[in-house]
């Protein structure tokens, strides 16, 4: 594996930033990330998150909607449903505890609160504040929105690899190769 500077090529490619990005947009229906999942050796999830963690989740929301991997409805809502289901966790005195479980959504034992973990917290929503009130002078170019489809279907494919489908995301993969064009002069 070939480096720059020092790190994996493969940490340094638009396009797999991108992937990361757009896997990190994805979440268990409590709409609250889990701390850390895995696929190797196994698959696993561990189903605990904190303060420190939605901070990031929802500014890999709003990134992945720069990446094109996230419609502008989309974002909004997985951001307004992160948002409401941290509303509901229990605080003491307004203070978030320092971790949850993410399938109950109940603080873990032992309780205690972390002035860092909320601490990162409200610094992270005072820049996703900033970043979403930047939206609206953003131009969208036909080019990045193909982008955003292109990446897409690439997880797509990686995740079906072997079903039905296989065939129709090739197709719709095909015809996004085939007009470069597309979307050309729309934003």
């Amino acid at each position: 594996m070939g480096t720059n500077g020092g790190a994996p090529q493969n940490c340094v490619r638009p396009q797999f930033k991108r992937r990361i990005l757009h896997a990190a947009g994805r979440s268990p229906s409590s709409h609250i990330n889990p701390f850390r999942s895995g696929e190797y050796p196994r698959p696993v999830i561990a189903h605990r998150t904190s303060p420190t963690n939605v901070g990031p989740s929802l500014l890999s929301t709003l990134a992945a909607r720069d990446f094109g991997c996230n419609s502008l409805r989309g974002m909004a809502g997985r951001i307004a449903s992160t948002l409401a289901t941290a509303e509901y966790l229990e605080r003491l005195q307004g203070h978030f505890y320092n971790w949850y479980d993410t399938l109950t959504l109940k603080p873990m034992q032992p309780l205690y609160i972390s002035t860092v973990e909320n601490g990162n917290l409200t610094g992270l929503l005072l820049t996703l504040s900033s970043g979403l009130l930047e939206l609206e002078d953003q131009n969208w170019s036909a080019a990045r929105i193909l982008t955003g489809l292109r990446d897409t279907l690439g997880v797509l494919k990686r995740i079906s690899q072997g079903a039905e489908s296989t065939a129709k995301l090739e197709t719709f993969g095909n015809l996004l190769n085939q007009n470069p064009t597309l979307l050309k002069g729309k934003t």
